[in-house]
């Protein structure tokens, strides 16, 4: 396999920027928990510093940051969280019940 003489002498270079502009992301990620890569992008350019989304996305997980995920919220449709319905003989039955039960403050929910 041969390469391109380009390539055999191709030596990379490490920007220097990537570390101060980790530590920018790193100050501004404490100052501000909950923002994420796309809002801290926006607090750099503020600053004059101007990169790509995507060397933003690849410095602030480089840097180990990240949000928190939310917590699920629980299924309340579920059996153990459904309550008694009442029965009801004929559809216009349950529209008498709408408004007279909250009124009698009856237990059971519609």
């Amino acid at each position: 396999m041969e390469l391109s003489g380009s390539s055999k002498r191709y030596v990379p270079v490490e920007k220097t920027e990537d570390g101060l502009i980790t530590e920018r992301l790193m100050a501004l990620s404490a100052r501000w928990i909950r923002f994420g890569y796309r809002r801290l992008k926006v607090m750099l350019e503020r600053e004059d510093i101007h990169i790509n989304h995507k060397r933003t996305y690849r410095l602030y997980r480089e840097a180990g940051l990240s949000l928190r995920n939310a917590a699920r919220r629980k299924d309340t449709k579920s059996v153990e969280c459904r309550t008694e319905q009442y029965p009801h003989s004929t559809t216009a039955g349950r529209w008498i019940l709408s408004s007279i039960v909250p009124a009698t403050a009856e237990t059971y929910a519609y």
